[in-house]
């Protein structure tokens, strides 16, 4: 009971890092300049894919907030989908909201040797 304890006690605190560290993530994005803001400037595609890669180390889960800072960019919502995709860390984590087995196997099944990673360089 007592190693059953220190377990739920170290997940919790886990739990609670990263859902912090969601949060710090979330409150600085609105002090990145968006993409929106250096349509003008060459680097302004890589300063949006930058932005995006740090998201995804960050969470998984922060797909849409990221999508949400670069509205003014004019990008849709499939073509940051596709991106992050191809930002490590790479993998089909189930407990993400926009995970879909669906869209897993038809990404596997219709493109398997399209170079995500190399579309997002």
């Amino acid at each position: 009971a007592e190693q059953r304890q220190a377990a739920a006690d170290e997940s919790y605190r886990e739990w609670l890092d990263q859902k912090r560290a969601r949060e710090a993530a979330r409150e600085s994005l609105k002090h990145i300049e968006s993409p929106d803001e250096l349509l003008d400037e060459p680097s302004a595609l890589d300063h949006w894919k930058l932005v995006g890669k740090q998201l995804k180390v960050i969470d998984r889960q922060l797909l849409d907030e990221w999508f949400e800072w670069s509205r003014g960019f004019e990008v849709t919502y499939y073509v940051c989908q596709v991106l992050w995709d191809s930002f490590e860390p790479i993998g089909d984590d189930v407990h993400t909201k926009s995970y879909t087995l669906a869209r897993a196997t038809l990404a596997s099944l219709l493109r398997p040797g399209l170079d995500y990673a190399g579309a997002a360089a």
